[in-house]
């Protein structure tokens, strides 16, 4: 069993911030997934041998990096219809919006590239200033 620790969506990097987009979309009910070397992806299987030796079976890690990898996160500023921009004094290099009540009223989350703002957007909608990730995601 995974163990989990609350982190504030603000602080949310690397394999941890990848996780939370994909939980956004999947929830518990999602692919298996893996980190390797640092990455973190979802496993399929792509193949189911029977043998001699019994049954084997091959994994295929598949990275998602919506974070870091424009072809997987820049279609999310779209489909999120999120608001994007630059601030100029420098203090927050980069900061997307996300919608937070009926009124329009708006809240912006930071980072350090456009990705990452508006992956932690994405994660603020659907868990809030805190999320639940698991420990071994998280940088010690």
């Amino acid at each position: 069993m995974t163990d989990f620790v609350e982190v504030k969506t603000q602080d949310l990097s690397g394999a941890a911030l990848d996780w939370a987009v994909h939980a956004s979309f999947f929830g518990n009910d999602g692919p298996d997934w893996d980190v390797v070397g640092g990455v973190f992806g979802t496993v399929s299987l792509r193949d189911v041998r029977i043998g001699m030796d019994g049954i084997g079976q091959e994994d295929v890690f598949h990275p998602y990096q919506p974070s870091t990898d424009w072809a997987q996160g820049g279609p999310l500023i779209e489909a999120f219809k999120l608001d994007l921009e630059h601030d100029h004094d420098r203090s927050r290099p980069w900061v997307s919006y996300q919608i937070v009540d009926p009124r329009l009223t708006t809240k912006g989350f930071a980072g350090e590239t456009p990705l990452i703002a508006v992956c932690r957007a994405i994660v603020a909608s659907h868990f809030g200033d805190t999320v639940s990730v698991p420990k071994e995601l998280c940088h010690e």
